[in-house]
């Protein structure tokens, strides 16, 4: 299960998104939510989730200065932004970071089921390269001959 971090000043925004997301589907769980940047990264740091929702018009720190500062302490996460501007400079600032997507407020079933399943699978594919890289070391480990030679 990858968990996931819900981040929107508006709490009736944060229950919707919440209450739409068909989680068993995914493969997801719910693993919190914030009201603001400050509280959120906080939140991150202790739960370390998989796929944040961020609002960029949150209040403390904003979603532009938590994007900055989740890409130094949590480089794998993976962040969808939700907001209801078409913002050029949160768009800039949130391609630079990497985010996976961005979508405009109201958010439609259709459009975040998809964006989900994209999200899902990219997860899932690093994980797998993740293991699949550790496994090959700890074989290649196991089956080198050191020999140790006394001095």
């Amino acid at each position: 299960m990858h968990s996931v971090l819900v981040v929107d000043d508006e709490k009736w925004i944060r229950r919707g998104l919440i209450q739409t997301i068909n989680w068993d589907a995914f493969g997801l769980k719910f693993a919190g939510e914030a009201a603001n940047g400050d509280d959120a990264f906080t939140l991150a740091m202790e739960i370390r989730p998989d796929l944040m929702f961020l609002d960029m018009l949150i209040p403390g720190m904003d979603g532009r200065a938590l994007l900055a500062k989740l890409k130094e302490v949590l480089p794998n996460i993976k962040v969808i932004v939700i907001s209801g501007y078409s913002d050029f400079e949160n768009t800039k600032e949130a391609i630079r970071h990497h985010v996976l997507d961005y979508l405009l407020k109201p958010v439609r079933k259709e459009e975040l089921n998809a964006v989900l399943g994209k999200v899902c699978e990219e997860i899932r594919s690093i994980k797998e390269k993740k293991e699949s890289s550790l496994l090959a070391q700890d074989g290649w480990f196991r089956n080198t001959n050191f020999k140790i030679q006394k001095l």
